[in-house]
């Protein structure tokens, strides 16, 4: 699941030059991959964090078997998780025009959370 979201035509973008999306975070879905190794902590922390944001969170998963160093956000088209990747700190976000989720952005919880 986490390398389909990543995707092979994904490509990076820097948060610190991404438009200002003016859309309401509720209209926006996001679902939760936590590789973090965290026994379900993080998870919590940015499911929480972005609930109090006001972002649609439609579900989340737990590995149990793997981890990711790092923290990913991807949209599957423009800028649209700027906006998470910025509250969570991070830097970069990921467009994978290729991903057929069913949610606008999915985060991928890495141990740098």
């Amino acid at each position: 699941a986490r390398d389909a979201a990543k995707g092979k035509n994904s490509f990076v973008k820097s948060v610190s030059e991404a438009p200002q999306i003016s859309k309401d975070p509720s209209d926006t879905t996001v679902y939760l991959m936590d590789y973090s190794a965290t026994d379900g902590k993080a998870l919590k922390e940015v499911r929480d964090y972005l609930k109090d944001a006001g972002y649609n969170i439609i579900g989340n998963i737990e590995a149990r078997t793997c981890y990711s160093e790092k923290t990913l956000c991807i949209c599957k088209s423009g800028d649209i998780s700027s906006g998470v990747a910025s509250l969570l700190g991070l830097k970069e976000y990921t467009v994978n025009p290729d991903f057929e989720g069913s949610a606008d952005i999915v985060v991928i919880i890495g141990k740098d959370i």
